[in-house]
C-alpha cells in the first residue's frame, strides 16, 4: 500500500468514526428531548391535580378522586416512559462503547504462550488488598501466580523460591 492509499484509509476510518459518533449523539439527543417532553407532561398533570385540589377546598366541595386517580395513572405512565427512554440512552451508549472497544482490540490475539513473554521474576512484587490489609505478593516464575512473601513454594504449582 502506498502513502496516498494509507492516508485515504485513515481518512475513511476517521470519517466513519465521526459519523458513528454523530449518529449516537443525534439518537441520544432525540431521546433526551422525549424525556423533557414527558417531564413537562408530568409537571402539567401535577399542576392540574393541585388546581383540582385547590378548587375543591376553596369551594368546599367533594374532590373528584376519580379524576385525580386518572391523572396519577397518567403521571405514573409518563414516569415509566422516562425510565424506559433513559434505559434506551444507556443501551445506545453501552452498545457503541462495546463496538468501539471491539474494533480497537480486534487485531490483538492473545494465547497462553504470550503470558510467558512477561518474564516475571520471583522477586517481582504486586500489592494486593486483603482482609488483613494490603499485602505485597511475589510472583512465581513458573506459573505467574501471586504468593505471600513468606511462602517458600508457590501455592499454585509448588515451584520452590529458594535458590
Amino acid at each position: 500500500m502506498n502513502f496516498v492509499d494509507n492516508i485515504k484509509g485513515n481518512f475513511v476510518d476517521a470519517f466513519e468514526k465521526v459519523g458513528t459518533k454523530a449518529k449516537e449523539k443525534i439518537d441520544v439527543t432525540k431521546l433526551e428531548i422525549k424525556i423533557k417532553s414527558y417531564n413537562k407532561d408530568i409537571e402539567a398533570l401535577m399542576i392540574e391535580i393541585g388546581s383540582l385540589t385547590y378548587k375543591s377546598v376553596k369551594n368546599k366541595s367533594d374532590m373528584s378522586t376519580e379524576k385525580i386517580s386518572e391523572l396519577c395513572s397518567v403521571i405514573d405512565n409518563r414516569k415509566q416512559k422516562v425510565r424506559d427512554t433513559e434505559n434506551q440512552i444507556k443501551q445506545i451508549k453501552f452498545t457503541n462503547t462495546q463496538k468501539k472497544n471491539t474494533e480497537e482490540y480486534k487485531d490483538i490475539n492473545i494465547d497462553d504462550s504470550d503470558y510467558s513473554k512477561l518474564n516475571k521474576k520471583e522477586d517481582d512484587f504486586k500489592l494486593q488488598r486483603t482482609e488483613e490489609g494490603i499485602q505485597i505478593l511475589k510472583f512465581c516464575p513458573s506459573c505467574h501466580a501471586g504468593n505471600k512473601q513468606s511462602e517458600a513454594c508457590c501455592i499454585n504449582c509448588g515451584h520452590s523460591f529458594m535458590p
